[in-house]
């Protein structure tokens, strides 16, 4: 129930704007002097491949005679050979540019090539968090990576698009919230063509580490036997759709981007910070980034020295073939201006709900007649060493100032009534009784909560014994103390709440407001008065209204409460 804003820039929780921006310029030397690293190209030729005839004429007279020769005895004619003769080409290239890569009699991968597949797929497990909070939230992570690529159009959009850079005294109207959606949209539509194209790159480089971290590295290192005295070897045919897949994503890599880099990084540890986690930022982001160099570079090792493309040429028998290539989706941008909608919309009604917050607080200010809201004088949770919060804080502390600033000042009235009042019907005698005991029994079992509550109480005491560090049966013992809490005070607002309606209906009778069979009036009360000559009727009329109200106001209370939990 606290006024948070909400706020579009969606960073972690406790690093602001300005705070992530003066740590990228602390890492700015590291990053700079190994930018290089980040770069990826394979050495591969990624042109169109030719066609095998127009190689075949490109050949030799020796070559060209010798391929026809052995087309007229093959099945598979002058292309067939020709094609087989272009893959033992590939071949002796292979052996020759990247010895112990593969077996040339057996046409099988060596064991140095499952050794650089393991240390490949290390790079891949690396990334995996930071991708999988990526794939938790996808659209999330769209508006998180654009405010950190555009800090100044996140920061321009608070200003002139968040409901809470309005005035204090601003309206919510349908017409207001089509103005700031127009605006967001005429902002979304004047992104310059740089700032696009910088998004784009880091949406690419995106897409492309979750393809790769989604390689199927177990499924391709299951196909691997020992060999004794050769090690883990497999044959290039087996592993023909595990080697398709590898050159599909490793033939497109392109570049890695430090800005998406650190995006991962600070989305992954969000989760953490927001379950109460300590996490040092400006260390974690500075090794996660080294790290990530290194396995970039390594990754970039692997695909100048690991001729994929070739290796799928024999995989398939084909000179011809080459991966199939996947072209990035450009509904990137329809992505993120869709999400700065779901923000706006999601901060509007936040703003709407924090308004309500703030009126019924006002209320409850002005009905006790306090300068502020007023809270419970002890709540051990709030300095425990491990993060507790009370679901029912609001209602306890609202309960608790009721009887000393506003009920406690009519007893006197009351006890008039019962000491002298005249019941028309006796039964309702009965029942205000009842009910003016319940309300002081309540009224002294909230007193002796908060005495629970205080350092020497047991509620107290058991807060004060929670370490900082927990096993997960303390963890869950620190949870049954707060139920235990919340479930007493359900009962205090479930005793107001009956006390209430009974003297509503008491008082309804009193001042003939509603007919009802069961509830009369006081055959003496136009003659009740104190000491002081105070009608007492005037008193209880003020103290129906204002138990009305604070029936009224508990209940909201008790609404927005449950929203938050």
């Amino acid at each position: 129930m606290n006024n948070n804003s909400g706020s579009f820039d969606r960073l972690v929780a406790g690093l602001s704007s300005e705070e992530r921006v003066a740590l990228l310029r602390k890492l700015e030397p590291t990053l700079e002097s190994d930018k290089e690293s980040l770069s990826i190209d394979s050495g591969e030729s990624r042109g169109p491949l030719m066609d095998l005839e127009k190689a075949f004429q490109k050949e030799t007279v020796f070559v060209r005679l010798w391929i026809f020769l052995k087309g007229l005895f093959s099945n598979t004619g002058i292309e067939g050979v020709y094609n087989d003769y272009r893959i033992g080409l590939t071949v002796k290239k292979i052996v020759a540019d990247s010895p112990n890569l593969i077996d040339p009699r057996y046409l099988a991968l060596e064991n140095c090539f499952y050794e650089k597949l393991l240390k490949l797929q290390e790079a891949a497990d690396f990334f995996k968090d930071g991708i999988a909070a990526y794939e938790r939230d996808e659209d999330g992570f769209c508006f998180f990576l654009t405010t950190l690529i555009m800090t100044d159009f996140g920061e321009c959009m608070e200003k002139e698009v968040s409901p809470y850079a309005l005035p204090v005294s601003t309206e919510p109207t349908p017409e207001l919230r089509t103005s700031l959606i127009r605006k967001m949209e005429d902002m979304l539509g004047n992104i310059g063509a740089d700032e696009k194209n910088s998004l784009r790159d880091c949406f690419v480089c995106l897409d492309w580490l979750r393809r790769f971290v989604s390689l199927p590295f177990a499924r391709f290192l299951s196909l691997f036997r020992s060999i004794p005295e050769k090690g883990m070897t497999c044959s290039i045919s087996a592993a023909q759709s595990e080697i398709s897949q590898f050159a599909k994503v490793l033939y497109t890599a392109n570049k890695m981007l430090p800005e998406v880099l650190e995006a991962i990084y600070m989305f992954a540890v969000e989760e953490k910070i927001a379950a109460g986690e300590k996490v040092d930022i400006e260390t974690g982001l500075n090794n996660f980034l080294q790290d990530s160099m290194r396995h970039v570079t390594y990754i970039k090792y692997f695909i100048n020295s690991v001729p994929m493309r070739h290796l799928g040429c024999i995989a398939f028998n084909s000179a011809l073939w080459t991966p199939e290539v996947q072209e990035f989706s450009d509904n990137w941008f329809i992505r993120c201006k869709n999400q700065w909608r779901k923000i706006f919309d999601e901060q509007w009604n936040m703003w709407l709900h924090s308004r309500k917050i703030d009126f019924t607080k006002q209320q409850v200010v002005e009905l006790l007649n306090t300068h502020e809201y007023p809270f419970l004088p002890h709540c051990p949770w709030e300095t425990a060493q491990v993060r507790l919060s009370c679901k029912r804080s609001y209602s306890a502390g609202f309960l608790y100032a009721l009887f000393p600033s506003l009920y406690n000042d009519y007893i006197p009235f009351l006890d008039i009534v019962l000491a002298e009042g005249k019941f028309i019907l006796p039964e309702n005698r009965v029942e205000f009784i009842d009910t003016y005991n319940e309300m002081k029994h309540l009224g002294e079992m909230l007193i002796a909560f908060n005495e629970k509550l205080s350092p020497s109480g047991i509620y107290g005491q058991a807060f004060s014994s929670i370490g900082s560090v927990q096993t997960i049966q303390e963890q869950e013992a620190a949870k049954n103390l707060m139920r235990s809490i919340e479930s007493e005070i359900h009962l205090f607002i479930t005793a107001f709440f009956g006390s209430c309606r009974s003297f509503k209906m008491l008082f309804d009778g009193m001042f003939v407001h509603a007919h009802n069979i069961k509830y009369d009036s006081l055959s003496n009360l136009a003659s009740l008065t104190d000491q002081q000559g105070v009608p007492v009727r005037s008193k209880l009329v003020e103290l129906s209204q204002k138990l009305e109200t604070a029936f009224s106001l508990l209940k909201e209370i008790e609404i927005m409460e449950n929203e938050v939990s």
